[in-house]
Formats: structure tokens, C-alpha cells, sequence
């Protein structure tokens, strides 16, 4: 009886969800919603893509930046090469 209950609450929410065409981008998101559902993965996955991002743009600065310091490197070898030389 609990079962059909649970089956009957989902479709009643199913049936809500398409008469309410609450579909938007994302139905899987609309059936929770309506179901009460929490659905923390998409949540959690939002967040481990903006913390990726969010690296992968502070990795492109560091390398940025260690070639940067690898050409004053080599710049001042050529310097200090030069000078050994006179």
C-alpha cells in the first residue's frame, strides 16, 4: 500500500509537471523539484566545475608567468656569458 501510494504521488507529479510544462532546460531538475526531491550531485558537480575552472585559469597564470621569468633567465645568462667574455 506504501508503494502505491509512492507510485501514485509520482504520477500525479508527473502529470502536474507536463500539464504545468515546467520543463525548461532541465526535466530531470522539474520532476525533483515537483517531487521534493533533492538532487545534491548536480549541485556538487557544479561546484568541482567551477573549482576546475577556477585552477585551470590559475595554472595558464603560473605558466604564463614561469615563461616570463624563463626569458629573464635566459636573458641574463646571455648577459652574464657576455660579460665573461670581455
Amino acid at each position: 500500500s506504501g508503494g502505491r501510494s509512492a507510485v501514485s504521488t509520482v504520477c500525479n507529479s508527473l502529470n502536474d509537471i507536463y500539464n504545468a510544462k515546467d520543463w525548461n532546460d532541465d526535466p530531470i531538475k522539474a520532476i525533483a523539484t515537483s517531487l521534493s526531491i533533492q538532487i545534491p550531485t548536480t549541485l556538487k558537480l557544479d561546484i568541482l566545475r567551477q573549482k576546475r575552472d577556477e585552477l585551470q585559469k590559475e595554472k595558464e597564470l603560473l605558466e604564463k608567468e614561469q615563461k616570463q621569468q624563463q626569458k629573464k633567465l635566459n636573458f641574463l645568462s646571455i648577459i652574464n656569458a657576455y660579460s665573461f667574455e670581455q
